[in-house]
């Protein structure tokens, strides 16, 4: 018996690779928004809390982008950034809804405008930088390729 990399185990490595952690960067900021109090470090100026806004919501809308291109073709590519911040922006916005909730925390207008900001900075940076990680993929499916390789390997 043979055994060679199948499409559905690419599309798998794909899904790990891409999808996996945008729904873990998603999980956890729906974590942190749950308790009650965070404690934020001191930065020396009065909006340290936006700034952590920005970055997590920063590698959230970059996540999040990469997650939908994965194996689109490029002419798509803006369409793909816009539904990527508007996903993102709702993303946000639910998470200061559900931070109303939260005892001990508040929903701020701010707080969701340094998440949409990060949103938009992450695709931005996507777009700039998505061939090295289109590479970085590349190289991983050629390198377990051509561990199943039938010519190289076989199973009886």
């Amino acid at each position: 018996m043979e055994v060679s990399i199948s499409h559905a185990s690419i599309r798998g490595i794909r899904s790990l690779y891409f999808v996996f952690p945008m729904l873990l960067c998603a999980s956890g900021i729906f974590y942190v928004s749950s308790l009650e109090s965070v404690n934020i470090p001191e930065m020396g100026v009065n909006f340290e809390d936006k700034i952590l806004h920005f970055f997590a919501y920063f590698v959230f809308g970059w996540l999040l982008i990469r997650a939908l291109h994965f194996g689109k073709p490029q002419p798509i590519f803006l369409k793909l950034m816009l539904i990527s911040i508007f996903l993102g922006f709702l993303y946000g916005l639910s998470d200061e809804f559900h931070q109303f909730f939260v005892q001990g925390r508040s929903s701020e207008f701010w707080d969701w405008f340094a998440d949409a900001i990060g949103v938009v900075a992450g695709t931005e940076f996507y777009r700039r930088f998505h061939k090295f990680d289109t590479l970085v993929f590349k190289m991983l499916i050629k390198n377990r390729s051509s561990l199943f390789d039938e010519k190289n390997r076989s199973i009886e």
